[in-house]
């Protein structure tokens, strides 16, 4: 069995695009089996506008077993799908198939081709265990399991998670894995407990916090193993106060003082989002977490009630869609809630809401990275449907986006015409390149190749990651 890795271990990582714009959007559910190359090393150094080009780089005999990923714009390759039921099938598929190359799929969530491959996708969809131990304060769950599911088996229990994305259908494992950043201001694995998997070799690994090289594992993409299950850190149920305000000037940013005072106010959560319509955030989500016992008087009051009318000059509102004129039912409300309805920001998933890329610049950059976003902003209005701005806690998680810094998460998300995305995001990606922006190696379309990763991340992780790999025998 050829393992293939992905992420920081494998090299380059690209999305698969049409190479004609006038068939972008024509073909932008089919794909068109083509790579976008990446240009914005020379946009960088003084071209004004270079139109990204697109090579043909091979092409498929088959579209493969495994469908499409979520946002559409991927059709796999693979030429069959293993669905094993036991950790005891994964590893005997492992160590008896010894000529195909393999990648674990998740939730199908990734819009760069991260998870593709032409050999055989393992996915661990019916791994649905789900225990908790009370003592230790932890949840362990099989590598199938989604937020929602967790959720559901925690509300009987009275309690929760420390954090979730804004989507409760994803696949925790592969929240994990892929770097997501929660609503709650920091990376999902910032709270993984301990982790099972089998590795390259088809052995059993159990992986455990005080381990270490223990949190290697969390964003090595596969390239160490297939998780089978995982435990995350609990805490009994909370309340959450949300309030959502629209209108917030831009000028906001134009004071780092408020900007950085917006940042670090006492909002447990913080979300910014704009259609790039008008010099403004058409609305602005802030959170406020009560960990001591919930009170039920709180949860009765109506959302005028406990929240202030004014965030910088944003007017206080019920609900708002993080994409402006849809309809605002499905994404969460002003007020108190307990945890499960107020961290995500959708009740349920959203039909176009899947195609992202993601950028990550520090805190202290984030208002002249706007600035020169704000120049561009008919270029991106044209193409995204909404933009999200995240604070993100440091952590200690090395190839985290938010790794012993905070930072700022640019969220786009994108029209379903990848062509024009391509090139647009080749012409933002030069612009913000003196910044050394991190990407989501899942919602990249850029080759991030050996100079890109000795750039941003630590020679002594890059090192040691490459260690742990070939340290493998296949």
């Amino acid at each position: 069995m050829k393992f293939v890795s992905a992420g920081a271990a494998a090299g380059a990582i690209a999305i698969l695009t049409c190479p004609d714009a006038a068939k972008a959007d024509e073909q932008a559910a089919t794909n068109g089996d083509v790579v976008i190359e990446d240009h914005s090393e020379g946009l960088a150094e003084g071209a004004d506008a270079v139109e990204a080009e697109t090579k043909p780089k091979y092409e498929r005999q088959y579209f493969g077993a495994t469908g499409t990923n979520y946002a559409g714009n991927i059709r796999y390759s693979s030429s069959e799908v293993y669905v094993p039921e036991t950790e005891e099938e994964v590893v005997q598929f492992i160590k008896n198939t010894e000529d195909k190359q393999f990648k674990a799929i998740g939730d199908r969530r990734a819009t760069s081709d991260i998870a593709d491959t032409d050999g055989v996708h393992i996915s661990l969809e019916k791994f649905k265990s789900i225990e908790i131990d009370t003592l230790e304060r932890t949840v362990t769950f099989g590598a199938g399991v989604t937020f929602a599911e967790l959720i559901e088996f925690l509300k009987g229990h009275k309690m929760a998670l420390y954090n979730v994305p804004e989507f409760t259908s994803a696949n925790v494992v592969s929240a994990v894995v892929s770097g997501n950043i929660g609503t709650n201001q920091s990376t999902i694995a910032h709270r993984v407990y301990d982790l099972r998997l089998v590795n390259p070799n088809g052995d059993i690994q159990i992986l455990e916090l005080e381990d270490v090289d223990f949190k290697y594992y969390l964003h090595a993409f596969g390239a160490l193993g297939v998780i089978t299950e995982m435990s995350l850190e609990i805490l009994d149920e909370f309340a959450v106060k949300k309030c959502i305000y629209e209108g917030v000037s831009w000028e906001l940013m134009a004071s780092s003082e408020r900007y950085i005072q917006a940042l670090n106010s006492s909002n447990d959560s913080l979300s910014f989002f704009s259609d790039w319509s008008g010099p403004y955030f058409n609305s602005v989500w802030t959170g406020e977490h009560v960990f001591e016992k919930v009170r039920e008087d709180l949860l009765t009051k109506s959302y005028d009630e406990v929240c202030v009318e004014d965030f910088y000059g944003g007017k206080l509102v019920e609900r708002a869609h993080p994409i402006p004129g849809n309809d605002v039912s499905n994404v969460t409300s002003s007020g108190w809630g307990l945890w499960y309805d107020k961290l995500p920001h959708f009740k349920e998933d959203e039909q176009g809401m899947g195609f992202q890329s993601e950028f990550f610049v520090k805190v202290a950059e984030f208002p002249s990275v706007m600035n020169i976003l704000t120049d561009m902003h008919e270029l991106i209005g044209e193409l995204v449907l909404t933009s999200e701005f995240r604070p993100v806690n440091a952590d200690d998680i090395p190839f985290s986006p938010a790794y012993k810094q905070k930072m700022v998460m640019l969220s786009f998300t994108w029209k379903n015409r990848p062509k024009q995305v391509g090139q647009a995001l080749f012409l933002i990606n030069s612009a913000l390149a003196k910044f050394n922006p991190k990407h989501n190696f899942g919602k990249s379309i850029f080759t991030l190749d050996t100079k890109y990763f000795n750039k941003v991340y630590p020679e002594e992780d890059l090192e040691r990651l490459r260690e742990m790999i070939e340290a493998f025998d296949t």
